[in-house]
């Protein structure tokens, strides 16, 4: 018997992730920059993103206030990108961090809520607008999500 495996602690399992270059165009006020990179996964075709924000945003609202000017904000959209596509890692600048640190309250409140499986996602630091951005998530789950 070999004691030296015995003594070692057990390998944890790792995720498998997919790096996705995502066009962020579900807010229209976002602008587009003219040039995109190829094989860029537009927000506006993956609904379940854009329903999973609103229904995150529609939890804070007031019924007895009026309707502000944009429903959502960016935190309600990275929140649904972590639930609906296992984000991990975002690579932006680090002026999304407090962003970022939002959108896993929201998503952990709203997976609470709704019997959902919870992983917060970290910033990676990276050159981005905020518009064209690269995300890793968990490639099962962007499977099934996307």
């Amino acid at each position: 018997m070999n004691t030296a495996s015995k003594n070692r602690p057990a390998a944890t399992q790792r995720t498998a992730l997919r790096r996705i270059c995502f066009v962020a165009n579900g807010n229209a006020h976002a602008p587009l920059p003219a040039a995109l990179p190829r094989h860029c996964v537009s927000e506006a075709m993956l609904p379940n993103i854009r329903t999973t924000a609103m229904m995150i945003a529609a939890a804070r609202r007031n019924p007895d206030a009026r309707s502000p000017s944009h429903f959502s904000d960016d935190a309600d959209w990275f929140a649904a990108r972590i639930l609906v596509l296992g984000v991990r890692v975002f690579h932006l600048p680090p002026q999304f961090a407090a962003v970022l640190e939002q959108a896993n309250r929201r998503a952990r409140a709203f997976a609470q809520t709704h019997g959902l499986a919870f992983r917060p996602a970290r910033l990676c630091p990276a050159a981005s607008n905020g518009t064209v951005f690269f995300a890793d998530c968990d490639a099962q789950q962007s499977v099934k999500g996307a």
